[in-house]
């Protein structure tokens, strides 16, 4: 890990036994720590430390933890064993939006992974007395244009709540081409004949895959408290594995209008069930 690789190519001709000359330059290529994905932060019960977790990355011997509040810039707060998938902050910002995102790192060739392409978030309170005014103040987390927070606060939701508990949810499947995440649709003719025409119009080998469909809203967080609640809906999402690699992370695809109509979603997210 952290090696670089140089890579140069010449011609041979068979006939003749002939080589070619070698490029001056060639290529290179380095390996570095598999990018880490996020899986959420939580509050303890006395509302007093956070508990980051994150999904198991490849070729890396450490996790390193970043924070920040607001408009401060990232702070490592933690190095940790590549054994360990989560870290307790006993020391979060009170009274702030903490912040959190982790990247690899490999201590032999000091080579450090790509941050997480999400970070994850959750407003730690002033004390533990002040948990929950009774009038919220809201204010928006992120605003379109900026990154995507996805937060789940079903564990904070008294027993009984009708609080949906997340600003994100699965609402269908559909197929996707595997290589490049062209979109097929369902299981029915359309995905055939889209199927067909995209092997021959591309290069893909035509394999194809199963992947969720998300609607993603708006997050609203309250200013006094630790609070949160889902605001107006922004989009429906699937994902692209690059060249159907599920190791690495994906980007995301938004739903045109068409797909939309196509799938049966409603048109502001609002669905009366989970899946459709």
């Amino acid at each position: 890990m952290g090696k670089k690789y140089l890579y140069t190519v010449r011609a041979y001709n068979s006939r003749s036994k002939k080589y070619g000359k070698y490029p001056t330059k060639g290529l290179s290529a380095s390996t570095k720590p598999a990018a880490v994905k996020m899986k959420k932060a939580a509050l303890n019960s006395t509302n007093q430390s956070v508990t980051v977790s994150w999904k198991k990355a490849k070729g890396c011997n450490y996790y390193l933890v970043y924070r920040k509040t607001g408009s401060s810039a990232w702070k490592r707060v933690a190095k940790v064993s590549s054994s360990q998938t989560s870290y307790t902050d006993t020391a979060p910002v009170k009274g702030q939006t903490n912040t959190y995102r982790v990247r690899g790192y490999y201590s032999r060739t000091k080579t450090y992974g790509s941050y997480s392409s999400k970070s994850v978030s959750v407003r730690v309170p002033d004390s533990s007395s002040n948990a929950f005014p009774e009038n919220h103040t809201w204010v928006e987390a992120w605003k379109p244009g900026e990154q995507e927070i996805w937060m789940d606060w079903t564990s904070t939701l008294p027993d009984g709540s009708t609080d949906p508990g997340s600003n994100t949810e699965i609402v269908t499947y559909i197929n996707t081409c595997r290589q490049c995440g062209y979109f097929l649709g369902r299981d029915d003719e359309l995905l055939t004949l889209r199927l067909l025409n995209h092997i021959e119009t591309s290069d893909c080998p035509g394999s194809y895959t199963l992947v969720p469909v998300t609607a993603v809203y708006r997050l609203l967080e309250c200013t006094q408290c630790i609070a949160y609640k889902r605001g107006t809906f922004l989009h429906y999402i699937y994902p692209a594995y690059p060249n159907g690699n599920f190791t690495l992370l994906p980007s995301y695809v938004e739903l045109t209008p068409e797909q939309i109509q196509e799938l049966g979603l409603p048109p502001n997210g609002r669905c009366n069930s989970i899946f459709v």
